[in-house]
């Protein structure tokens, strides 16, 4: 038993079904792609954050700038991306405005009273937090705006600067535009994805799906309310004649009196003159019936199997359109 669990073959046979499993996920909506794209941003603002030179510009809070590519990361469309982005900055500016203004009231009152400037950023800290769990709790597409608005609001009013300055400003905003700017790049260059196409191909595929569907339900239905009429006219017949019979069942195979005849509709009135006057001198001859149109010749039972086997077909029809 531990021979076979152990031996070289099974071990090959688990590895080949794992990387095929694999394969099949990474190949699944493009995922290598968005990894990959994913992967090489985050790389190169960490590479960015770690020059010294860009550390003296952007200052000891040049973080932000791989934090900035992990939330709004360029493994999605270019609309969703772009949307992120916006969001991103607005939230960045936010709380850059907020952080300033918290600074610039403590300011004030710094030289004189210390503890008191200190609780004037703690009370804009504590209203910006109250702001993010309303805003992220009602609002949910919004977080990362509120997200980018609470950590920007965390760095600045725990630092210790005293005053407004330009580094004060540009510390927060330098490596977040440079997250951006290098997102931007990335989506664009590195395996783009368009969201105009990807909402031309749904559209298509969407409507593909309905029609498919609206018909196969259409054909299905109509197939089985003729299925029904026929089985309760057979079960109307074979009520009438039990009930006819005898109790030892000996009058069974009798005909049907005029009563139990089921109406039969009239032939004559379908027929041409010619086949009116040929009827007369031959009375025992059987009337020839209505010819039956290609309607009822091509009427086939219906399955619900076999229409719905199409729908693949059908869909990548109209896709090709």
């Amino acid at each position: 038993m531990g021979n076979s669990i152990w031996s070289p073959s099974k071990w090959e046979e688990w590895a080949d079904k794992r990387a095929r499993a694999i394969w099949t996920n990474l190949q699944t909506n493009h995922l290598w792609q968005r990894m990959l794209k994913v992967t090489l941003a985050t790389t190169i603002c960490i590479i960015i954050a770690v020059i010294p030179r860009v550390v003296a510009i952007f200052g000891k809070a040049a973080y932000l700038a791989p934090i900035t590519t992990v939330f709004g990361h360029p493994g999605r469309r270019f609309g969703m991306m772009a949307e992120a982005l916006i969001l991103s900055l607005s939230g960045t500016m936010l709380g850059v405005a907020w952080s300033m203004l918290a600074l610039y009231l403590s300011s004030l009152v710094y030289d004189s009273n210390p503890q008191a400037a200190f609780t004037i950023r703690g009370i804009f800290l504590a209203i910006a937090l109250f702001f993010h769990g309303i805003l992220r709790s009602h609002a949910p597409r919004l977080f990362l705006m509120v997200l980018l608005l609470i950590i920007v609001a965390v760095v600045s009013m725990t630092s210790t600067a005293t005053a407004v300055s330009t580094l004060s400003v540009t510390q927060l905003v330098y490596p977040i535009i440079t997250a951006i700017a290098v997102l931007l790049a990335v989506n664009t260059l590195v395996f783009p994805e368009s969201s105009s196409s990807f909402l031309g191909i749904t559209t298509i595929e969407t409507l593909g799906e309905t029609v498919g569907a609206l018909r196969d339900a259409g054909r299905y239905f109509i197939a089985s309310a003729d299925g029904s009429e026929s089985a309760i006219a057979d079960t109307n017949l074979e009520t009438v004649n039990s009930a006819s019979g005898s109790a030892n069942g000996a009058d069974l195979n009798r005909p049907p009196t005029l009563a139990e005849k089921t109406p039969k509709k009239t032939e004559v009135n379908c027929l041409t003159l010619r086949q009116k006057l040929l009827s007369i001198f031959h009375k025992t001859q059987k009337l020839p019936g209505p010819v039956p149109t290609n309607a009822e010749k091509s009427r086939q039972p219906v399955k619900l199997k076999s229409l719905t086997d199409k729908k693949g077909q059908t869909t990548c029809q109209i896709g090709r359109v």
